[in-house]
């Protein structure tokens, strides 16, 4: 169905015409007809007072239509504010909503920071007061170590902003410690890797680090480094000064998953390298370890505690002389 759109003006122009042509029609009819019309002056005022309330009505309409578009108009215009204040309002919303989930991520690195540069401390002087405690013939029960956890760690939460920010000086200098150590370790590991690869008849068939898991069975990815000497294949894993050093059961599993290339057939011999200065503990822990291995697989791995300076030579001598199997811990 077809929509006609007829501006008011025309509405009321129409009707005027049409009053118009009737009255006209009227005194055209009137004036050709012989009687003579004769009116009153009753009649004369309740004719103009009809014309006037026929204009008026007409005049009225005319007005009512305006004023029902204008309120057409003035409903759609304040319909679209409204649409635009909601969008301004929600992207306000999901920008304030940003800024504290940014503020939140800040909070929480700052908490993880903090509790990073106090894990150490914290665990150093909790295994210390543990160590006098079983040292002075003390026993300990749950609740003993418990006391002790509240003490040190009320004696050891910052309560000012300038202790916080000793911690924040501490954990800064725990980083660069650990940067430090990163850095002599990476320097050894490289070295040595180099020293063995310029030995004759030696080459790196892996060079770099390995993850050692359980699950790597039948494959070299959980050892450093491989070099084939002649028709051999020898393994290679070194491990960081700062090493804490690992109870047996961890040093058990992690000397488990160092073997599997053996147990594998893979490599025939697999040198476990500790940095000096590590603590000659690691290398008592590890050996202790392999003594839970069979002997024929035991007896293929050697530990090896290695100073920068003997990196060479004792690279020289282990692969310059297709001696690999004769260098023991």
């Amino acid at each position: 169905m077809k929509n006609w759109n007829i501006p008011a003006s025309s509405l009321a122009f129409f009707a005027i015409v049409l009053l118009c042509g009737i009255g006209g029609g009227i005194i055209f009819e009137n004036a050709l007809s012989k009687e003579q019309l004769e009116l009153s002056t009753l009649d004369v005022v309740s004719m103009i007072f009809s014309i006037a309330l026929s204009t008026a009505s007409i005049v009225l309409a005319v007005v009512a239509i305006q004023l029902g578009r204008s309120s057409e108009q003035a409903m759609i215009q304040r319909s679209d504010d409204s649409t635009a204040r909601s969008h301004e309002i929600f992207a306000k919303t999901v920008e304030a909503l940003e800024s504290i989930k940014s503020s939140t991520g800040v909070t929480e690195k700052r908490i993880e920071d903090i509790i990073a540069g106090r894990a150490g401390e914290l665990s150093s002087v909790i295994a210390e007061r543990l160590g006098e405690k079983r040292g002075g013939g003390e026993e300990l029960d749950a609740n003993a170590i418990q006391q002790m956890l509240r003490e040190t760690l009320a004696s050891h939460t910052p309560q000012s902003a300038s202790e916080r920010d000793d911690v924040e000086e501490k954990r800064k200098e725990l980083a660069e410690r650990r940067r430090r150590q990163e850095e002599i370790y990476e320097s050894m590991h490289q070295s040595l890797l180099e020293a063995i690869s310029q030995q004759g008849g030696v080459r790196a068939i892996k060079a770099g680090h390995g993850t050692p898991s359980q699950s790597q069975k039948g494959t070299i990815d959980g050892i450093d480094a491989v070099f084939r000497q002649g028709n051999t294949l020898i393994g290679l894993s070194t491990f960081r000064p700062s090493m804490r050093k690992p109870d047996q059961e961890q040093a058990n599993s992690l000397v488990s998953s160092l073997i599997q290339p053996i147990h594998s057939g893979i490599i025939s011999t697999l040198f476990i390298v500790f940095f000096e200065p590590a603590s000659g503990d690691l290398s008592n822990t590890f050996a202790k370890a392999l003594s839970t291995v069979k002997d024929e697989i035991a007896n293929k791995v050697k530990i090896i505690q290695l100073s920068k300076n003997d990196i060479s030579s004792w690279a020289a001598e282990t692969f310059g002389n297709d001696a690999t199997g004769s260098t023991d811990a």
